[in-house]
């Protein structure tokens, strides 16, 4: 730590750009202006003493990236075609490394004590801080309904299939309106199940959350090993054989137009219904906001034991979870267009040799424990990570309620009406819209602001006052992405994905209606 409370999470001696300060006249915000050091110095060895090692800050931050959104991935590859994800995949990883870097830089020049708003308020002011917040609290939002909806579908499919239907409920293939009810059922009583649970304040659960942790890893191995083992051995997704050379060139030849195609006929629309956009809307909010940290960058850095060697364990960890998230989305080649929206449910007729299984056609014990484990798996997740993503919402509710509003309610009674606003909407918008990849398209919307809008204006506002974040650097590559360009560059990319993600949207709603 420097002088004047600075701190340098790059680890590369970061250089302030004095000259260029000293060309400007234009008033600098308080947090930028100060005189920053030459060079920002790393912690003391005192400092280095407390906080956590970096072995553990990576698996800290792999934690907080895999989340139940993995299982939304395999759809997003088949709607896009494997080529075009994968690409994309490498692309926001290494966007959010660039972002992050620019956030980690704008972090130290405030003494790393403030979280992502108030940061976002001592760059850009007043206005910056009601954006970011929006943007925080609708991604939340998008969240907790995607909890929600993947909750109702897992278990509307098993409910009835207990209960003997005669044609089990499939929310996303088959939507009747006996099913559409069964959805809804689901979705009250997920949520009379998160309200109490949710007006219990989390402490102290680290470890059911480690329980729940190593259940998800054992999950998406499980998904892995039944689809590489099916692949191997010739069998596609029905259980027939097909050599596996031409199930990859049939995989590699998927193109976004023709899988926006095969997505806009299955949904009733029709090819015509469909166009080019649709996939790679899907897969560009999907993929970014499976690869998203920037909101808990701060509290991850702050627990970090050597904070100037946080960008690069950052860095690895996205490169770790970018290459499982691929994998898990790699599936959806293999299933082609009986790809699920919710992957899980692609387990739901597994037997061992196929994933097209009769009904009540005998099955190996050790199969039955496979399929159920895969297909609890967004009960038990959305069921850990719900009650938690709706506390920290209602703190932030509370947080920019009107301070007339503060005043008439006790702090019971804040707590209470806070935690029913976080819990209500997700289920009820559940009951509205259950298609998932529209779901994935509203979160996606808040992604792209929060992992590539706000830290380019974070950025270019360091610019406009003469103090850019990142300066001189030994990185030559990391000043070169520290220009203006980079973050107009980025802005674009911001706009154009926004865009995607809406018209993406539009199109399944329009074309099921």
């Amino acid at each position: 730590m420097s002088s004047d409370g600075s701190r340098d999470y790059l680890g590369d001696g970061l250089l302030a750009n004095e000259a260029a300060a000293a060309s400007r006249e234009q008033p600098l915000p308080s947090v930028i202006a100060d005189d920053a050091p030459a060079l920002l110095a790393a912690p003391s060895a005192g400092e280095r003493g407390a906080g956590v090692s970096d072995a553990v800050l990576f698996l800290l931050t792999v934690n907080v990236v895999i989340g139940s959104g993995i299982v939304g991935l395999p759809y997003a590859f088949n709607s896009a075609g494997l080529v075009v994800s994968l690409v994309s995949m490498v692309g926001w990883t290494a966007v959010y490394v660039v972002t992050l870097s620019w956030l980690l830089a704008a972090l130290g020049r405030v003494g790393g004590e403030l979280d992502w708003i108030g940061l976002v308020r001592e760059f850009l002011g007043r206005k910056g801080e009601l954006g970011a917040t929006a943007t925080v609290l609708l991604f939340t939002y998008g969240l907790l309904w995607s909890y929600a909806a993947m909750f109702s579908a897992t278990a509307s499919l098993l409910t009835t299939a207990a209960l003997g239907w005669e044609r089990e409920c499939d929310i996303y293939n088959e939507p009747s309106d006996a099913c559409v009810r069964a959805n809804q059922l689901a979705a009250l009583a997920f949520g009379a199940a998160m309200l109490p649970l949710s007006m219990v304040d989390i402490e102290g659960s680290g470890s059911l959350q480690a329980v729940f942790t190593a259940y998800r890893f054992v999950a998406v191995a499980a998904i892995l090993t039944t689809v590489g083992v099916a692949a191997l051995v010739g069998a596609d997704a029905g259980g027939a054989a097909v050599p596996v050379a031409a199930a990859a060139r049939r995989a590699l030849s998927a193109s976004a137009v023709a899988a926006a195609a095969r997505r806009g006929a299955r949904l009733g629309g029709g090819v015509d219904g469909a166009h080019w956009y649709d996939g790679l809307g899907i897969a560009f909010s999907t993929i970014s906001t499976s690869q998203i940290c920037h909101l808990q960058a701060p509290s991850l850095v702050r627990a970090a034991r050597e904070p100037d060697r946080a960008l690069r364990t950052l860095a690895l960890a996205l490169a770790t979870t970018g290459a499982l998230n691929a994998a898990v989305g790699v599936t959806g080649a293999f299933f082609g267009e009986r790809t699920e929206q919710l992957a899980t449910l692609n387990w739901k007729a597994y037997d061992g040799h196929g994933f097209d299984a009769p009904a009540g056609a005998p099955c190996a014990a050790w199969a039955v424990g496979v399929r159920m484990l895969v297909l609890a798996f967004p009960l038990l997740a959305s069921a850990s990570s719900f009650p938690i993503s709706a506390v920290v919402l209602a703190t932030n509710l509370n947080e920019v309620a009107p301070a007339r509003v503060r005043a008439r309610l006790s702090p019971a009674g804040l707590k209470v009406a806070g935690r029913l606003i976080a819990v209500l909407p997700p289920v009820l918008l559940t009951m509205a819209e259950h298609q998932l990849s529209v779901v994935f398209d509203v979160t996606g919307l808040c992604s792209f602001v929060l992992g590539l809008a706000l830290p380019a204006m974070l950025l270019l506002r360091s610019h406009s006052c003469g103090r850019p974040l990142i300066g001189r650097s030994r990185h030559r590559l990391l000043q070169l992405l520290g220009g203006r360009p980079a973050a107009y560059a980025l802005l674009a990319l911001a706009a154009v994905s926004v865009a995607l993600s809406v018209l993406s949207a539009a199109g399944v709603v329009s074309r099921r209606r």
